[in-house]
C-alpha cells in the first residue's frame, strides 16, 4: 500500500492581501478549511502544515502535523520549486498531495480523483483546473479561435487554468524532475466555486458570498446568482479596508516596546510595597487601564492610588529602556502624507504618553492623543468610549476607521466601537488570533498595504 501525504504551505504574510491565510471566513481562519477537508479523506495517511511559525497549529484542526519552514523560505524572492522541495524532502511518502490554503473549497472528491489518477490510471501527476471557454488572446493574438472565422463559444477550444488547489505527484519523481508537473498529467476540472484561489480582496469577498452555494445542487438558480454576483462585484469594485480614512493606534506593543520599562517599574513597586505580584501576572492584563489591572490582581483599593503614583514615577525613571518599533516613524509619516488621519488611543497615563511621544518626535503625527485622562466617561478599554470619542474628534465614522492593537482588550474595544480591527503581530499578543479581521507583520507591511489600497477620500463631515 502506497503512503499518501498531504502538505499545505502557509505563509505568514502576503502582499496583495495581507495575511490572507488568517482572514476570518465564516468564523474560522481561511487556512482552517483545507485542513478540515483533508482530515476527512481516509486515503490520506498524514497531513502537514508547512509554516515558519509553530503556533499556527493552535488555529488548525487536531491531527495536523508541522513541517517547520526555514524563515528564509518566506522571502518574496523564493521560487516555488525551491519552497516545495524543502518540504517534500522532509516527509516519508510515496505520493504527495500539495494543497493551498487560499483554495478553501477544495473537495474530497477532487482529492480522491487526483490519487486515483496516479495509482490506478497511469498518470505521473494530477492537478485541478478551471475551464475557460471564452475568446482568449495572448501576445496580441487569439489563441483558441480564428478572428476571421469566429465560431460560437460552445464550439471553440477551451483553455484550462491551473487553480493551484491540488497538485499530486510521486515524491521520488518530483525530486528527480524538480517540479510538481511532469510526464503524463491529468487535469481535474472543478467548478467555479472550487476553483477559487484567493489572492486579492475581491476574491476573498467572492469566497464569502459563495460560502453556502453548492453548484452540484439546484444548478439553475445558483448559476444565475453566481453571474449576478460577479457582475455586481465588477461594477462596485468592493475591497476590504478600501474605505478606511482614519487609523487609530494603540501605544504599548504597537508604537513603542515598553516591556522592559514596565517590568522594571513594576518590580520596584512590588518590592517597595512588599507585594508578591509577579510581572507575568501583571502582563496578562496589558491593554486594560492600570487601576483595572490592579483590581484584577486583587490589590487593595486603599493602596491603588499610591501604587499608581509610584509606578508612574519609576516608569519615567526607566523611560530610556523604552524603544520605538522598527519602521514606526517612517510608516506613520508616509500614511499621514498620503492623507490618512492618524490618532493614538492608549491605556497609558497621559503624562507618560506625552513624554514618550516627545522623546520619539511623534508629537505632531497624531490628530488626537486619547488617554484614560481624556475619556469623558472615564471608561478605558475594552470599553469603546475612547475610540468613539476619537472618531468624533477626527470627523470620520467608526466604520471608516481602523484600530491597530495587539491585545484582546484592543480587539474588543474596536468591535464595540464599530471600528475595523488589525492585529499588530509584532506586539505583546499572538499573531494567530482567529478573531482578528486582519493582521500585519510589521509597520512596513501595514503602511505599504494602505498606501496601495486606494486613494484616500477627501474629508467629509461626520
Amino acid at each position: 500500500m502506497e503512503k499518501v501525504v498531504a502538505i499545505v504551505p502557509i505563509k505568514l504574510s502576503s502582499r496583495r492581501l495581507p495575511n490572507k491565510n488568517f482572514l476570518a471566513l465564516r468564523g474560522q481562519p481561511l487556512c482552517w478549511y483545507i485542513f478540515k477537508t483533508l482530515l476527512q479523506c481516509n486515503f490520506i495517511d498524514e497531513i502537514y502544515c508547512y509554516c515558519s511559525e509553530a503556533t499556527i497549529l493552535t488555529l488548525l484542526p487536531k491531527g495536523v502535523k508541522l513541517i517547520l519552514r526555514e524563515p528564509r523560505l518566506d522571502g518574496d524572492d523564493i521560487k516555488a520549486n525551491e519552497l516545495f522541495s524543502y518540504a517534500v524532502k522532509k516527509v516519508e511518502a510515496d505520493i504527495i498531495i500539495l494543497c493551498q490554503a487560499p483554495s478553501p473549497y477544495t473537495t474530497k472528491e477532487s482529492l480522491q480523483k487526483s490519487i486515483t489518477a496516479i495509482v490506478n490510471e497511469g498518470y505521473s501527476t494530477a492537478f485541478t483546473v478551471k475551464r475557460i471557454q471564452k475568446y482568449c488572446w495572448m501576445n496580441d493574438k487569439p489563441i483558441n479561435y480564428e478572428a476571421s472565422n469566429i465560431a460560437q463559444t460552445q464550439n471553440i477550444s477551451p483553455i484550462y487554468e491551473e487553480t493551484s488547489g491540488i497538485y499530486a505527484f510521486r515524491k521520488k519523481e518530483y525530486l528527480n524532475y524538480g517540479t510538481r508537473v511532469y510526464g503524463k498529467s491529468k487535469m481535474i476540472e472543478v467548478d467555479a466555486k472550487e476553483a477559487i484561489d484567493i489572492d486579492n480582496p475581491e476574491e476573498f469577498l467572492l469566497a464569502e458570498e459563495l460560502f453556502d452555494l453548492n453548484f452540484n445542487k439546484g444548478m439553475g438558480d445558483n448559476v444565475g446568482n453566481y453571474h449576478q454576483l460577479i457582475n455586481r462585484l465588477a461594477g462596485e469594485n468592493i475591497t476590504p479596508m478600501s474605505s478606511i480614512r482614519h487609523i487609530a493606534y494603540d501605544f504599548d506593543g504597537v508604537i513603542i516596546n515598553s516591556l522592559a520599562t514596565m517590568r522594571a517599574a513594576w518590580n520596584k513597586v512590588m518590592v517597595e510595597f512588599r507585594l508578591a505580584k509577579d510581572f507575568k501576572d501583571y502582563s496578562k492584563y496589558l491593554g486594560l487601564g492600570f487601576v483595572e489591572i490592579l483590581e484584577r490582581l486583587g490589590i487593595e483599593k486603599e493602596l491603588q492610588k499610591q501604587i499608581q503614583f509610584k509606578y508612574l514615577s519609576y516608569s519615567k525613571e526607566y523611560i530610556s529602556m523604552t524603544s520605538l518599533y522598527k519602521g514606526t516613524d517612517k510608516s506613520l509619516r508616509l500614511l499621514k502624507e498620503k492623507g490618512y488621519k492618524l490618532s493614538l488611543v492608549t491605556s497609558k497615563n497621559k503624562e507618560l504618553t506625552l513624554l514618550l511621544l516627545d522623546k520619539f518626535n511623534l508629537s505632531e503625527i497624531f490628530e488626537i492623543v486619547m488617554t484614560p485622562n481624556d475619556i469623558l466617561t472615564k471608561r478605558s478599554k475594552p470599553h469603546p468610549d475612547g475610540l468613539l470619542q476619537t472618531a468624533l474628534f477626527c470627523k470620520v465614522p467608526p466604520k471608516e476607521s481602523l484600530y491597530v492593537g495587539d491585545m484582546m482588550a484592543d480587539r474588543l474595544a474596536a468591535q464595540a466601537a464599530g471600528y475595523n480591527f488589525a492585529l499588530a503581530s509584532w506586539g505583546y499578543g499572538l499573531p494567530t488570533d482567529p478573531s482578528a479581521t486582519i493582521w500585519f507583520a510589521s509597520h512596513d507591511d501595514l503602511s505599504s498595504y494602505f498606501l496601495s489600497v486606494k486613494q484616500v477620500h477627501k474629508n467629509e463631515r461626520y
